[in-house]
């Protein structure tokens, strides 16, 4: 199903951005707007600024055309 929004509607749309600790490693998950400004996160253990993690959304291609080697 193919969506369209217009600028009015992203200002809506929350997006789960992942974080990690510089120094012990702790991660934390926080949900903002897509149009808001990014604040980078203290850690809740140290109190270290947290680095956002980057990672490759999963993706899953369904219907006729696509190779399938199972499952």
């Amino acid at each position: 199903m193919f969506f369209s929004y217009g600028l009015d509607d992203w200002s809506k749309v929350v997006a789960s951005y992942e974080y990690k600790c510089e120094k012990d490693s702790s991660t934390q998950t926080i949900q903002r707007g897509m149009t808001d400004d990014e604040i980078i996160p203290l850690c809740d253990a140290c109190n270290a600024p947290m680095n956002r993690v980057y990672s490759a959304p999963p993706v899953k291609f369904n219907g006729s055309g696509f190779y399938s080697t199972g499952g």
